[in-house]
């Protein structure tokens, strides 16, 4: 079982304690899409808000903000250059149905709306950096 958690702030820098407990020696990113942050590896299948791709076409993320390898861990200001992380659209879907009720009392309103979130299913296939990241 993985447990990759806690990301401290300071003053001025960022630091992610990592703790393994699988063994593994695996590559982490750790990416941005739509607004939201992600902490993939590789294989893992992922949930985005719907992108415009097809199923089975490539989907290239130059927005990676931390990599870790093994006992290195390196921060982007606000991202990293020449790291990239190449997914695959496994699936589009449509999320469970989130109930909106609006009411003010004594007014005789009431608003009962539904809204279904529309998703993209991501498997990361590669995780690539260039030699020039390590400082």
């Amino acid at each position: 079982m993985r447990n990759y958690e806690l990301a401290i702030q300071t003053e001025k820098y960022y630091t992610v304690m990592l703790n393994k407990t699988d063994g593994e020696d695996a590559m982490n990113a750790i990416v941005e899409i739509g607004g939201k942050q992600h902490n993939i590896t590789e294989g893992t299948v992922f949930k985005v808000d719907h992108i415009g791709k097809e199923k089975g076409e490539t989907l290239v993320i130059d927005s990676v903000m931390a990599l870790v390898e093994g006992g290195k861990t390196i921060f982007g200001k606000p991202y990293l250059d020449g790291a990239r992380v190449e997914t695959k659209v496994v699936d589009h879907g449509r999320d469970r149905k989130v109930t909106v009720f609006k009411y003010i009392p004594k007014k005789r309103r009431r608003v009962k709306r539904g809204h279904r979130q529309d998703y993209t299913l991501l498997r990361v296939e590669k995780i690539i950096m260039s030699d020039n990241i390590y400082v």
